[in-house]
Protein backbone atom coordinates (compact mmCIF):
# COMPACT_ATOMS: atom_id res chain seq x y z
CA UNK A 1 0.00 0.00 0.00
CA UNK A 2 1.59 3.12 -1.00
CA UNK A 3 0.15 6.76 0.20
CA UNK A 4 0.90 9.38 -1.66
CA UNK A 5 0.88 13.50 -0.10
CA UNK A 6 1.60 16.34 -2.41
CA UNK A 7 1.81 19.77 -1.09
CA UNK A 8 1.64 22.33 -2.82
CA UNK A 9 4.19 24.93 -2.12
CA UNK A 10 4.02 27.06 -4.92
CA UNK A 11 4.18 30.35 -3.33
CA UNK A 12 7.20 29.46 -2.06
CA UNK A 13 8.73 27.76 -4.74
CA UNK A 14 9.30 30.27 -7.63
CA UNK A 15 10.91 29.47 -11.09
CA UNK A 16 13.63 27.06 -10.87
CA UNK A 17 15.99 28.23 -7.46
CA UNK A 18 14.47 25.13 -5.29
CA UNK A 19 14.62 21.91 -6.74
CA UNK A 20 11.95 19.67 -7.09
CA UNK A 21 11.86 17.71 -3.66
CA UNK A 22 10.62 14.11 -2.86
CA UNK A 23 10.70 12.41 0.65
CA UNK A 24 9.11 10.43 2.81
CA UNK A 25 9.35 7.17 4.57
CA UNK A 26 9.51 3.32 4.20
CA UNK A 27 7.87 0.83 6.68
CA UNK A 28 6.83 -2.81 6.83
CA UNK A 29 2.95 -3.44 7.34
CA UNK A 30 2.84 -5.30 11.21
CA UNK A 31 -0.91 -6.22 10.91
CA UNK A 32 -3.91 -4.99 9.30
CA UNK A 33 -5.20 -2.52 12.38
CA UNK A 34 -2.12 -1.62 13.55
CA UNK A 35 1.31 1.02 11.86
CA UNK A 36 3.96 0.17 10.27
CA UNK A 37 7.65 -0.55 11.67
CA UNK A 38 9.92 1.75 9.97
CA UNK A 39 12.84 0.09 7.54
CA UNK A 40 16.34 1.25 7.57
CA UNK A 41 18.75 0.47 4.60
CA UNK A 42 15.92 0.06 1.62
CA UNK A 43 18.06 0.92 -1.33
CA UNK A 44 15.88 2.69 -3.94
CA UNK A 45 16.19 4.29 -7.41
CA UNK A 46 13.68 6.93 -8.80
CA UNK A 47 13.51 7.05 -12.82
CA UNK A 48 11.23 9.10 -15.12
CA UNK A 49 7.88 7.83 -16.70
CA UNK A 50 9.60 5.11 -19.39
CA UNK A 51 12.14 4.07 -17.04
CA UNK A 52 14.86 5.10 -18.87
CA UNK A 53 18.37 6.20 -16.63
CA UNK A 54 17.38 6.25 -12.91
CA UNK A 55 17.44 10.34 -11.89
CA UNK A 56 18.25 9.63 -8.23
CA UNK A 57 19.47 6.78 -5.71
CA UNK A 58 19.09 7.03 -2.09
CA UNK A 59 18.71 4.48 1.20
CA UNK A 60 15.97 5.10 4.06
CA UNK A 61 17.93 6.03 7.52
CA UNK A 62 17.04 4.00 11.00
CA UNK A 63 13.65 5.76 10.80
CA UNK A 64 12.98 4.83 6.90
CA UNK A 65 12.66 7.77 5.46
CA UNK A 66 14.37 9.64 2.42
CA UNK A 67 14.84 12.98 1.21
CA UNK A 68 15.73 13.38 -2.86
CA UNK A 69 16.15 16.53 -4.38
CA UNK A 70 16.37 17.70 -8.21
CA UNK A 71 14.25 15.87 -9.42
CA UNK A 72 11.58 17.27 -12.54
CA UNK A 73 7.71 17.38 -12.58
CA UNK A 74 5.93 14.78 -13.66
CA UNK A 75 5.25 10.71 -13.13
CA UNK A 76 7.90 9.06 -11.91
CA UNK A 77 8.77 5.23 -10.57
CA UNK A 78 10.41 4.52 -7.38
CA UNK A 79 12.13 1.16 -7.65
CA UNK A 80 13.49 -1.01 -4.71
CA UNK A 81 16.54 -3.04 -4.80
CA UNK A 82 14.80 -5.59 -3.01
CA UNK A 83 12.06 -5.35 -6.63
CA UNK A 84 9.33 -3.46 -5.18
CA UNK A 85 8.09 -0.34 -7.53
CA UNK A 86 5.62 2.53 -7.27
CA UNK A 87 4.56 4.84 -9.56
CA UNK A 88 4.11 8.62 -7.81
CA UNK A 89 3.68 12.27 -9.67
CA UNK A 90 6.26 14.78 -8.32
CA UNK A 91 5.09 18.25 -7.59
CA UNK A 92 7.25 21.28 -6.13
CA UNK A 93 7.39 18.75 -2.77
CA UNK A 94 5.96 15.92 -2.60
CA UNK A 95 5.58 13.31 0.13
CA UNK A 96 5.70 9.32 -0.77
CA UNK A 97 5.37 6.99 2.21
CA UNK A 98 5.45 3.74 1.49
CA UNK A 99 4.31 0.39 3.37
CA UNK A 100 5.39 -3.02 2.03
CA UNK A 101 3.79 -6.26 2.78
CA UNK A 102 5.74 -8.03 5.46
CA UNK A 103 7.52 -10.30 3.20
CA UNK A 104 10.08 -11.76 5.40
CA UNK A 105 12.87 -14.85 5.63
CA UNK A 106 13.94 -15.47 9.23
CA UNK A 107 15.56 -18.79 11.06
CA UNK A 108 18.03 -20.20 12.85
CA UNK A 109 21.47 -22.04 11.55
CA UNK A 110 22.22 -25.06 14.02
CA UNK A 111 24.89 -27.59 14.21
CA UNK A 112 23.17 -30.93 12.49
CA UNK A 113 25.51 -33.20 15.21
CA UNK A 114 24.94 -31.12 18.23
CA UNK A 115 22.04 -28.77 17.82
CA UNK A 116 24.32 -25.99 18.85
CA UNK A 117 23.52 -22.29 17.00
CA UNK A 118 26.23 -21.71 14.65
CA UNK A 119 27.47 -17.96 15.16
CA UNK A 120 28.33 -15.82 12.55
CA UNK A 121 27.32 -18.48 10.20
CA UNK A 122 27.15 -16.47 6.30
CA UNK A 123 23.69 -16.82 5.00
CA UNK A 124 23.02 -15.66 1.01
CA UNK A 125 19.81 -14.80 -0.14
CA UNK A 126 19.68 -14.66 -4.30
CA UNK A 127 16.68 -14.98 -6.68
CA UNK A 128 16.55 -15.57 -10.55
CA UNK A 129 16.74 -12.18 -11.33
CA UNK A 130 20.09 -11.57 -9.93
CA UNK A 131 18.79 -10.29 -6.27
CA UNK A 132 21.16 -10.85 -3.74
CA UNK A 133 21.37 -9.98 0.17
CA UNK A 134 23.36 -11.16 2.71
CA UNK A 135 23.98 -11.55 6.56
CA UNK A 136 25.95 -12.92 9.24
CA UNK A 137 24.27 -15.44 12.39
CA UNK A 138 23.63 -13.98 15.58
CA UNK A 139 24.84 -15.45 18.69
CA UNK A 140 22.07 -17.60 18.70
CA UNK A 141 22.35 -18.40 15.31
CA UNK A 142 19.84 -16.36 13.98
CA UNK A 143 19.00 -14.41 10.61
CA UNK A 144 16.54 -12.32 9.04
CA UNK A 145 15.95 -10.70 5.88
CA UNK A 146 12.64 -8.35 5.64
CA UNK A 147 11.44 -6.15 2.71
CA UNK A 148 11.32 -8.99 0.49
CA UNK A 149 9.05 -9.25 -2.50
CA UNK A 150 7.02 -12.72 -2.84
CA UNK A 151 8.62 -15.18 -5.18
CA UNK A 152 11.25 -18.35 -4.71
CA UNK A 153 14.21 -17.50 -3.73
CA UNK A 154 17.60 -19.51 -2.73
CA UNK A 155 18.94 -19.47 0.75
CA UNK A 156 22.54 -20.53 0.83
CA UNK A 157 24.86 -21.07 4.29
CA UNK A 158 28.63 -21.11 3.94
CA UNK A 159 30.40 -21.91 7.71
CA UNK A 160 34.22 -22.53 7.58
CA UNK A 161 34.79 -26.05 8.43
CA UNK A 162 30.99 -27.39 7.65
CA UNK A 163 29.26 -28.58 4.33
CA UNK A 164 27.72 -25.75 2.60
CA UNK A 165 23.83 -25.49 2.16
CA UNK A 166 21.38 -24.80 -0.21
CA UNK A 167 18.05 -24.91 -0.26
CA UNK A 168 15.38 -22.96 -2.53
CA UNK A 169 12.88 -21.52 -0.46
CA UNK A 170 8.74 -20.04 -1.91
CA UNK A 171 8.17 -16.99 0.31
CA UNK A 172 5.09 -15.50 0.43
CA UNK A 173 5.05 -14.20 4.17
CA UNK A 174 6.69 -14.32 7.16
CA UNK A 175 8.63 -17.05 6.39
CA UNK A 176 10.97 -19.54 8.98
CA UNK A 177 13.58 -22.10 7.79
CA UNK A 178 16.06 -23.87 10.49
CA UNK A 179 19.05 -24.94 8.51
CA UNK A 180 21.15 -27.41 9.71
CA UNK A 181 25.09 -27.90 8.78
CA UNK A 182 26.97 -31.23 8.69
CA UNK A 183 30.37 -30.82 9.41
CA UNK A 184 32.73 -31.34 6.37
CA UNK A 185 34.83 -34.60 6.07
CA UNK A 186 38.41 -34.21 6.63
CA UNK A 187 38.05 -30.47 7.97
CA UNK A 188 37.56 -28.51 4.85
CA UNK A 189 36.28 -25.32 4.99
CA UNK A 190 33.28 -23.56 3.49
CA UNK A 191 34.57 -20.59 1.26
CA UNK A 192 35.31 -17.19 2.81
CA UNK A 193 34.94 -14.91 -0.67
CA UNK A 194 31.38 -13.94 -0.19
CA UNK A 195 30.76 -10.19 -0.14
CA UNK A 196 27.87 -9.91 2.32
CA UNK A 197 25.94 -6.76 3.22
CA UNK A 198 24.68 -5.58 6.88
CA UNK A 199 21.01 -7.69 7.90
CA UNK A 200 18.27 -5.29 8.27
Amino acid sequence: MAVVRTEDKSRRWRGSRHPFRLHGAFAVDRNRHGGGRALGGVRFRVLPADASAPKARSRTDHQGRYDVYGLAEGLHLVRTDAGHSFEVHVGQETQFDIELPAVSLSGVVRHAGTGQPVWRGEVRLRRSDGYSRSARTAVDGSFRFGGLVAGEHVVSVAEPGFEGLTKKLWIAGKEVAELDLVEAAGGEDAPEDWRHDEQE
